[in-house]
């Protein structure tokens, strides 16, 4: 086979099958190439499940972008650290009769107007999906975000989501040779939570900084106290129903599934001398 260099658009397959209870999970991770960067502009990745002939998608992400060169461009300017900053204070070289900035001039050339940067971002986990629309205007809300995250997160944050669906929920009936009604019933009712408390703080204070740029910590100290717990039922049942005396026969499976994983950390990250506590 011939590789392909990281800009070549590729897709990718994994299927993980257990042949003794008929069960199949299958992988998916596509991206298209860019045209301006080696950052794909589009990318997929899903994961679909096939339980002895039934087939259901459990999740999905994609990603897509117009022109992810700009996109990245525009998400940077955002950001100002210590030596960018310092830089503006240098003092500036003897200009150039002919610099490029001079030559644009004289020939009276007009630049080209920058194209909006579009993109968009869908998740498809949890029983629903999400849909997130990105332009110009909302990566230069960056900024003022991040700030009130610090406002609030500075003096410790409390946070909570519970999701409740059923991925699976199944019933089916008809009759047998023998006359007698058949029935077959199949339900997942899943639980998912997490939450806890967060506190972040940083020096100097991102929440007193500038809502135009996001100016670069040189310290970062965050705890968090988080709670995980996903819990999971599966019943079925199958059997029939004798109409004679209104009376059932059946056979069935209960498969209980629970996670309770408690999560305490703190970290130190020195960003001006490179070093990490935890």
């Amino acid at each position: 086979p011939n590789n392909y260099g990281a800009h070549y658009s590729k897709n990718y397959r994994r299927a993980n099958n257990v042949e003794d209870m008929n069960l199949a999970y299958h992988q998916q991770l596509a991206y298209i190439g860019s045209d301006d960067s080696l950052t794909p502009s589009n990318i997929f990745y899903s994961i679909d499940r096939n339980w002895g002939g039934l087939k259901r998608h459990n999740m999905g992400v994609s990603a897509m972008s117009s022109s992810i060169s700009d996109l990245l461009d525009l998400a940077y300017d955002q950001f100002n650290n210590n030596q960018r900053q310092n830089s503006k204070h240098r003092p500036s070289k003897p200009s150039n009769e002919w610099s490029p900035e001079k030559v644009a001039n004289m020939l009276n050339a007009q630049p080209n107007q920058a194209e909006q940067v579009e993109a968009n971002i869908m998740i498809s986990a949890l029983g629903n999906k999400r849909f997130f629309a990105i332009d110009n205007h909302t990566v230069e809300q960056i900024p003022q975000w991040i700030k009130r995250a610090a406002n609030s997160l500075a003096s410790g944050e409390s946070f909570n989501y519970t999701k409740f669906y059923n991925p699976i929920s199944i019933s089916l009936g008809f009759p047998t040779a023998m006359g007698f009604p058949f029935f077959y019933e199949l339900s997942n009712p899943t639980l998912f939570y997490i939450g806890g408390e967060a506190q972040v703080q940083t020096k100097p204070d991102l929440a007193r900084g500038s809502s135009n740029q996001v100016e670069i910590p040189d310290v970062i100290k965050a705890s968090a106290d988080v709670q995980f717990v996903y819990s999971s039922k599966t019943q079925a049942q199958m059997g029939f129903l004798t109409p004679s005396n209104q009376r059932s026969y059946i056979a069935g499976l209960d498969k209980d599934i629970q996670i309770n994983l408690p999560i305490r950390g703190e970290v130190k990250i020195d960003i001006q001398n490179n070093k990490i506590e935890c």
